[in-house]
């Protein structure tokens, strides 16, 4: 989350300056490649020289008091699986694309595709970083009402020019859903409930994404959260997660 902050304000910066919008995009586009992999370079000499990074620090933030309803919410997985992650995001956060591509594959085919995970998304834009989050979340929230949230998560995480919202129609309009209902959703319910679901998380002292919650499923199918890790995550810290859970 500090890295994506990072690269969001020095974004800023620089589209804040003067000069041609092509030529200025290009730059712009190149200096966020310099300074993520800048950023990438320290965080691994970090945690090569044994210090905690703030993915790994984190696990000691305060974790809810109660249980965590995930009732709604678009959910990969066996439904008898015990250990559960919730993970926060945001479609236009560059780490939570990481995470999407490079290493939910390998825990899903490891633990979800085996029964041993359940997976919860819960979309959390951050509007004043990500101009196009919240309209990715709308559109993620109407397709998840008819049973295509997993094609539109594949989408936005796959090719970020998805996010623009014409590009985003274009891709609706390609689903195999009910087109007027699909329009419905978006036009009357989907803003209030995405922002419902960004007050449940700032409730739960969600600030930045990705943010993950490991708990237990219990019998009325909330989640006793034991665990809370901000940041991305390898497949080796979530698998040493969800055997501490287990």
């Amino acid at each position: 989350m500090m890295r994506c902050g990072l690269v969001s304000v020095f974004l800023l910066l620089l589209t804040g300056c003067g000069g041609r919008a092509g030529s200025r995009e290009q730059e712009t586009n190149a200096a966020i490649a310099r300074l993520e992999k800048r950023l990438d370079l320290l965080e691994h000499r970090l945690q090569s020289e044994g210090r905690s990074s703030n993915v790994l620090a984190a696990s000691r933030e305060s974790l809810p008091g109660a249980p965590v309803s995930v009732a709604g919410l678009p959910y990969s997985g066996s439904t008898s699986a015990r250990v559960i992650m919730i993970e926060f995001s945001d479609f236009q956060c560059p780490y939570c694309r990481m995470f999407a591509n490079s290493i939910l594959p390998e825990l899903k085919s490891r633990y979800i595709d085996t029964g041993q995970l359940g997976y919860v998304f819960f979309s959390m834009p951050l509007e004043r970083i990500h101009s196009q989050a919240l309209n990715a979340a709308r559109t993620a929230f109407c397709a998840d009402q008819q049973r295509t949230f997993w094609e539109v998560h594949d989408w936005f995480f796959q090719d970020p020019r998805y996010l623009e919202p014409k590009a985003s129609a274009a891709l609706v309009a390609r689903l195999e859903v009910d087109q007027a209902r699909f329009a419905r959703c978006f036009n009357d319910n989907s803003e209030a409930a995405v922002r419902q679901r960004i007050n449940v998380a700032q409730g739960l002292e969600v600030i930045g994404t990705p943010t993950f919650f490991f708990g237990r499923r219990l019998s009325d199918g909330t989640v006793r959260v034991t665990k809370r890790v901000r940041g991305i995550l390898s497949v080796a810290e979530a698998e040493s997660v969800i055997t501490e859970v287990r």
